[in-house]
């Protein structure tokens, strides 16, 4: 397993726990506002709540999900519903996570 993507979702579920921690709202509301440059705080605090309700500590990719976006790309290369996506998903990285606990120390936070 390349050490690169473990570390990657180990970020990403990193940085999902800090958005979902309230504690760190005025800091993750500051990077919304800063990053889609939103110069009004009804637009921010929007954004945030938006933001919260997208965000998940499920990392693991979901198939059905895969398989619907495959089905609308097959419109325009058909190619694509011959794709295998049972073979090309792979969810180890987030197995592992999960298997060394750490997965479970995020969702205590």
């Amino acid at each position: 397993m390349p050490i690169f993507f473990l570390r990657l979702t180990k970020g990403l579920a990193e940085a999902s726990a800090f958005i979902l921690d309230s504690s760190n709202k005025a800091e993750v509301v500051r990077v919304l506002q800063k990053n889609l440059r939103l110069s009004k705080s009804e637009e921010s605090e929007a954004s945030y709540k938006v933001l919260r309700l997208m965000t998940s500590l499920e990392m693991a990719p979901n198939p059905a999900a895969f398989k619907t976006v495959q089905r609308i790309v097959a419109r325009v290369n058909p190619k694509i519903a011959q794709v295998d996506l049972d073979q090309i998903i792979d969810d180890s990285f987030v197995r592992a996570l999960e298997t060394s606990g750490f997965m479970g120390e995020l969702r205590k936070k």
